[in-house]
């Protein structure tokens, strides 16, 4: 298996397991997870495009560089936004954010699948 099919499929993994958090009420983590399938599917389609993805997390300059390959993804700029947010706030106790709630986790579910589903189409 190539590493960007590794990627992908990890990408795949979080996402449904933020669906199993979020109805078991886990909405911080479900959120976290979502951004976590987004990440992973960027640097999966980098992985493909270039061989290599940057060390980081901000989902925003991984959308910038996928669009380097295909700019219709930039389309998806607000909900990279958005999940960004997520990446710390839920992890850390403390964090002076509010806690995710139902309504947020759903919201979060739903832009990662669609994130998810157009790039992973973009994808051999």
């Amino acid at each position: 298996m190539r590493e960007h099919e590794e990627w992908y499929k990890r990408a795949q993994a979080d996402l449904a397991l933020a669906q199993i958090a979020y109805h078991n009420q886990f909405y911080a983590h479900a959120c976290f997870l979502c951004q976590q399938a987004t990440e992973k599917i960027c640097k999966a389609f980098l992985l493909w495009k270039s061989g290599s993805y940057p060390r980081t997390h901000g989902l925003v300059d991984l959308l910038r560089l996928c669009a380097g390959y295909e700019s219709s993804v930039l389309a998806l700029n607000t909900d990279c936004q958005i999940l960004d947010q997520y990446y710390t706030a839920t992890r850390y106790p403390g964090s002076g954010a509010p806690d995710p709630s139902d309504i947020d986790a759903q919201d979060a579910f739903n832009r990662a699948s669609t994130i998810m589903h157009q790039i992973a189409n973009l994808l051999p």
